[in-house]
């Protein structure tokens, strides 16, 4: 039995929708040590706004690096040429870090579509920055769509 918990531990997983290019470093932060805690793995999910679409490329480029970063100790220096601290880049985020998905579609779409292609998560976190003009719309949405407890992180 004791076998058997850990396997399913293991496939646990916590999704972190967030916004924009640049995650508050907070949320980040609150995923990982609640990950720790549950002993789940994070999956990102990076939500760019039509402002930021052609910023998309840019950040699927951070999102290969950091996938490197994870995979390999030497992986490291590659953050020191683009010159600039990843917020992703840190051995915490690593320890849990699972995937990096970016999305430009509207939030409230792909988050419960990320959900229900994945069968392994358990729990949903969101940036409020996500909620957009209003901030009803988004969480009634998700409540209404997701099969797993959303959290709005403040």
């Amino acid at each position: 039995m004791d076998g058997e918990r850990q396997g399913i531990a293991r496939m646990k997983k916590v999704l972190l929708a967030i916004a924009g290019e640049k995650p508050d470093r907070r949320i980040i932060d609150y995923a990982v040590e609640l990950c720790m805690r549950m002993k789940a793995r994070l999956d990102v999910l990076q939500i760019v706004g039509p402002g930021l679409k052609g910023s998309a490329g840019r950040i699927r480029a951070r999102a290969d690096r950091f996938r490197r970063l994870v995979d390999s100790a030497a992986a490291a220096a590659t953050f020191a040429e683009v010159g600039e601290p990843d917020p992703f880049a840190t051995p915490a985020v690593a320890s849990v870090f699972d995937d990096l998905t970016v999305r430009s579609g509207p939030a409230a779409r792909e988050i419960i579509d990320y959900v229900d292609s994945r069968r392994d998560i358990v729990l949903t976190l969101y940036d409020p920055s996500l909620d957009g003009p209003g901030g009803r719309e988004l969480p009634v949405r998700l409540k209404e769509g997701l099969p797993v407890p959303l959290v709005r992180l403040a």
